[in-house]
């Protein structure tokens, strides 16, 4: 019987793979998805009220413009947490270097 103290492990630690690859790999499920979904409403749509193309064609360009800014917001998110983290690594590589010459005083040049 597992330990109730030791967190259970997910999908992305047991593989060893980022949360950042796992959001990433999704983008292009995401623009398929929501292609056909617009399409099989404007289908469906067109279908139930006689208006065949113009429903179809119009969900469809409306699920393909969904998808990309969908797949444009995540990539924006992404670019925003990598560079988050790299002023993190940043920082902490300026402030953890205290057997320096100026005294760990900082990365200024000014003793």
């Amino acid at each position: 019987m597992p330990d109730e103290k030791t967190p259970k492990k997910g999908f992305a630690e047991y593989f060893g793979i980022s949360d950042s690859a796992m959001r990433l790999s999704s983008l292009g499920l995401t623009l398929v998805f929501s292609t056909f979904i617009g399409f099989g409403l404007g289908w469906l749509l067109d279908k139930v009220l006689k208006t065949r193309p113009f429903l179809t064609i119009l969900l469809l360009l409306l699920g393909i413009v969904a998808g990309f800014v969908n797949v444009w917001r995540t990539v924006r998110i992404e670019q925003e947490l990598d560079d988050d983290s790299l002023e993190d690594d940043e920082r902490t590589e300026h402030d953890g270097d205290s057997d320096r010459r100026d005294g760990g005083k900082g990365c200024s040049s000014k003793g």
